[in-house]
């Protein structure tokens, strides 16, 4: 689909629809940016669980931030805690633990199944001002000016 006799503005354009693009979409809309979201990959195949069969670790500083953007409520049905990691090197003998003590009595982190977090952050990005998602559609051309990165 092509965009024909329409100019659209934003202070932000991000190029993929993932976890993190769609983030970061939804933190800048918070802090009154009009970002545009666009990806090559139509968002209703994303949310089967066969287009991506991964998990997330979302640390519990990210889980803080969620809950900020109003998120966390939409997945936390849907996480698993990490309670505890115990780390080891091959050519060493002994581990080390890292459980509740080291984190102040929260878990360490949560587990989700990718695709339940990229509907969570796909349903914020089409309820948030300022977000517009632009799938599915490829950038012909890109012209560096001086706000490009």
């Amino acid at each position: 689909m092509k965009i024909k006799n329409e100019k659209e503005h934003f202070d932000c354009l991000i190029v993929g629809a993932g976890p993190v693009g769609l983030s970061a979409a939804i933190a800048l809309a918070s802090k009154n940016f009009s970002v545009a979201v666009i990806d090559k990959v139509d968002l209703v195949k994303v949310l089967r669980a066969d287009f991506d069969g991964r998990t997330t670790a979302i640390s519990y500083g990210t889980k803080i931030l969620m809950e900020e953007w109003a998120m966390w409520t939409l997945i936390e049905k849907d996480v698993e805690p990490i309670l505890e990691i115990i780390t080891t090197a091959n050519d060493r003998q002994g581990t080390m633990t890292y459980g509740p003590e080291q984190s102040g009595g929260h878990p360490m982190g949560f587990i989700i199944e990718n695709h339940k977090l990229r509907a969570a952050l796909i349903q914020r990005a089409l309820e948030t001002n300022g977000v517009r998602l632009l799938t599915p559609h490829e950038i012909q051309s890109h012209e560096k000016g001086i706000r490009s990165y």
